[in-house]
């Protein structure tokens, strides 16, 4: 049996994979959001959390993050912080969460998930069981 399917469609449809839950999570409209990734920004997600509000970006890789820890007009200025890949690609987990506990608002969410698959040197890796 030959396969007949539209394959010219699948870059379009496995772009939105990574959005998962963010999808069906309820943000409340015109908040500030603070996306945090490990090595690649993803597309798709950023565009999806610019429909729900503000989004500043961070890579955990950069550092970025510890020098921002004394720019004190940042504290407390996020409703929600994404993660993806974080917990799993940081040197220090304390740093990190200590970071975003400064940084989200009373009562902010934190987001934070690691993709059930991940693009690497163009392959895809599961995840050991």
């Amino acid at each position: 049996m030959q396969c007949t399917y539209d394959i010219s469609k699948c870059d379009s449809i496995t772009k939105d994979f990574s959005k998962g839950a963010l999808v069906w999570y309820d943000f409340r409209q015109g908040c500030e959001i603070l996306y945090m990734y490990s090595d690649n920004k993803d597309s798709a997600i950023i565009e999806l959390l610019k429909a729900k509000g503000e989004v500043d970006e961070c890579s955990i890789l950069s550092y970025k993050y510890k020098f921002d820890c004394d720019n004190q007009s940042d504290y407390k200025k996020y409703d929600y912080i994404v993660g993806i890949d974080i917990i799993e690609e940081c040197e220090i987990v304390s740093e990190l969460l200590e970071y975003c506990y400064k940084h989200l608002k009373q009562g902010g969410k934190l987001l934070i998930w690691n993709k059930v698959y991940m693009w690497r040197q163009g392959s895809i890796h599961e995840p050991q069981l």
